[in-house]
């Protein structure tokens, strides 16, 4: 406890930010330096780097998406993961030639394999859930720093939905004392937080909108045997069904009203009605579920950020922020609001989420609040996460 007591004590951390999508690409690793500044936080990125999962292991991950009774496996790869997050952590340290005595903390929010947020009837009870994995006492025994993981379940328990978490670092990463912004993550899912001009934290909204790119990947690796579509060249080919179109916009999620978060699970119907679907060619289908993507944010913004509140600028992050057709077509249906990546504002794109989950760690050790009640429909908020001393 001694060494706890040493980490809410020190005034400077050096924290170890992991993140791994629902795209699962791989494993991203951050390092930054965090320290309290007159009631903000004064966070400092000192490197980056993604980690691409083997081939085996992330056709694995997507065989548990699917089929999650298989609980064996999940039990495994639970710990599996926990040595690939560990590498990731030493192999980073190792990169910037930095003493890994010297990192104070790592979060993780692991790999999610389920997301369940809707209320359902389970043995006799009103139950939700979620599921990340990659053992935390795997991560800090193995590189033998305290770790913070499994952020998710403390806001659900609190009624939540475990989702978006991002939104508070958001605030501390983008918030503008001239500018209304928000911040468009586009990874497997794409969720948008609203930051008002000279905003505070309780002035901060956020939701999930829906796919971002999972049927893009799902299909590209169907259709085409490629991981995704580099730079949007495949939708740039096609053309919109609107048939298609038309039929996956009357999913369910659309219509619900925020506090929402969505996961794979909501859209593995259509992506089997796609799959089935005749007479489309391949890149016609690439290019209508790209839209799709575009159409659900744009009309997400139109629904439930527009009356409330104006934004000057959109700032894009996350693996969608590289797809040209995406950014292309949010340019033209927000304009006249600025369409920017992250990178504009010195903070790569794909380091977006791993910075935040160190963020997340460093106000757990210190006993603050990581959740945000308007972006998760908490009934309030919590310290997130569990904390693994070595």
């Amino acid at each position: 406890m001694d060494k706890l007591k040493s980490l809410i004590n020190k005034k400077e951390l050096l924290v170890a930010g992991l993140m791994s999508g629902t795209s699962a690409d791989g494993i991203d690793v951050c390092i930054v330096k965090i320290k309290e500044k007159k009631n903000d936080l004064d966070i400092k990125l000192l490197g980056f780097k993604t980690y691409e999962y083997p081939s085996l292991i992330r056709e694995k991950i997507f065989e548990l998406s699917r089929n999650a009774e298989h609980s064996d496996d999940v039990v495994r790869l639970n710990m599996l993961l926990g040595e690939e997050f560990s590498e990731a952590v030493i192999g980073l340290c190792g990169k910037l030639k930095i003493n890994i005595q010297k990192i104070d903390l790592i979060g993780s929010h692991g790999q999610t394999i389920r997301h369940l947020p809707q209320i359902t009837n389970f043995c006799g009870k009103e139950i939700k859930g979620t599921l990340q994995i990659a053992e935390p006492s795997v991560i800090a025994n193995n590189t033998g720093i305290t770790t913070v993981g499994d952020f998710r379940l403390a806001d659900m328990a609190v009624g939540g939905e475990g989702a978006p978490l991002c939104p508070l670092a958001h605030y501390y990463l983008f918030k503008d004392k001239s500018f209304s912004r928000g911040i468009l993550n586009i990874g497997g899912m794409a969720n948008l937080t609203v930051l008002p001009r000279k905003c505070k934290t309780e002035d901060v909204f956020a939701f999930d909108t829906g796919p971002g790119n999972v049927l893009i990947d799902a299909l590209m690796a169907k259709l085409y045997g490629r991981k995704y579509d580099k730079n949007g060249e495949i939708a740039f080919r096609g053309k919109v069904n609107q048939v298609l179109l038309k039929k996956l916009k009357g999913n369910d999620f659309f219509k619900k009203k925020p506090p929402k978060s969505t996961g794979r699970e909501d859209f593995e119907k259509d992506l089997k009605h796609i799959l089935s679907a005749k007479k489309i060619p391949k890149e016609d289908i690439i290019t209508t579920v790209s839209e799709l993507t575009c159409w659900a944010i744009f009309d997400s913004f139109e629904k439930w950020v527009k009356p409330k509140c104006k934004i000057d600028q959109l700032v894009v992050c996350g693996g969608g922020a590289r797809n040209r057709y995406i950014n292309k077509r949010l340019s033209e249906l927000f304009y006249p609001v600025e369409v920017i990546s992250s990178d504009k504002l010195g903070i790569g794109a794909d380091q977006v989420e791993a910075i935040c989950f160190a963020i997340l760690a460093y106000l757990t050790i210190k006993g603050k609040a990581g959740n945000l009640t308007k972006a998760t429909g908490a009934r309030k908020e919590v310290v997130l996460g569990k904390i693994c001393l070595t």
